[in-house]
């Protein structure tokens, strides 16, 4: 963990990865393009994003000096060049929005204590979602501010107490949705989400999304989009198999990645293993 200004804490995972990659960056994105046209190539959808580190969106933030943070910097700078020189199939863009939404704003894109983006933020992340999917799938949907609250960010626990602020709630709002059923049974690792709706649309393919804790945390503001989907947590072939994993990417047809920068960089995403792109490209 990294104790910056004005209360400000960090995730130290982000320095970790970015000094002691696994893989190059090159390789890296040769592995998601390769994940894109393994999906792609059997006829289904794919969209791919990247959650941006905290350390990314607010290095303003961050101690003068810090462990790591020559190679955290240099790092940084290959990735993002690298991926959006490479712009892999069908992938959306989120640093860009929320950086821009925060300049707008004045509101942090991100929790003080905590290593994740804010509710606000988590709305964004399905506005875009929906727009990449369907044109028109975010009608009669709102975005609505419900107060403030309390809330123990995640990295106090790093400290070894219990770190509290207070946060703006939002709410999304889609007219005539509603939940038809949620099957919890799977859970840790999946579940399945039914929608209906008399109004606003849906997107109606069979869809699989697959994304680490900030797609997690960010569920109710993206589950509302779909008729039918699939949550799968983004470190499941390391606990269910990589078979497991191409025979649920097989039953859909719309997959949907989301993984954050800090494991793209260090070259630790479970999707990507060689184990899970081969079984995959035998099961499509």
């Amino acid at each position: 963990m990294i104790e910056g200004r004005a209360g400000w804490l960090y995730f130290g995972d982000d320095v970790t990865e970015a000094c002691r990659p696994r893989w190059s960056v090159t390789e890296t994105l040769r592995r998601v393009r390769r994940l894109a046209e393994i999906v792609r190539g059997s006829g289904r959808r794919f969209l791919f994003t990247v959650a941006p580190d905290k350390t990314t969106v607010h290095p303003d933030r961050l101690p003068e000096r810090f462990p790591g943070q020559t190679c955290l910097r240099q790092r940084k700078e290959e990735f993002w060049t690298a991926l959006r020189a490479a712009s892999p199939p069908g992938y959306i863009d989120l640093r860009d929005r929320l950086e821009r939404a925060q300049r707008e704003s004045g509101t942090p894109a991100y929790w003080r204590t905590d290593s994740h983006w804010t509710e606000h933020s988590a709305g964004l992340y399905g506005t875009e979602l929906a727009r990449a999917l369907q044109p028109g799938l975010s009608r009669d949907t709102r975005l609505v501010r419900a107060g403030q609250g309390p809330r123990n960010g995640d990295l106090g626990g790093l400290l070894g107490v219990p770190v509290e602020e207070t946060i703006d709630r939002w709410r999304l709002v889609r007219d005539g949705v509603r939940l038809v059923r949620q099957d919890e049974h799977e859970l840790p690792l999946s579940f399945h989400t039914a929608n209906a709706s008399d109004r606003a649309p849906l997107y109606r393919p069979q869809t699989l999304l697959i994304g680490d804790s900030f797609t997690r945390n960010s569920l109710p503001w993206v589950l509302p989009y779909f008729a039918d989907v699939t949550y799968l947590r983004s470190d499941a072939p390391a606990k269910a198999g990589p078979d497991d994993i191409a025979e649920r990417v097989a039953r859909s047809e719309m997959v949907v990645f989301e993984i954050v920068e800090r494991y793209l960089v260090g070259g630790h995403a479970e999707m990507l293993d060689d184990a899970v792109l081969a079984a995959l490209d035998r099961a499509l």
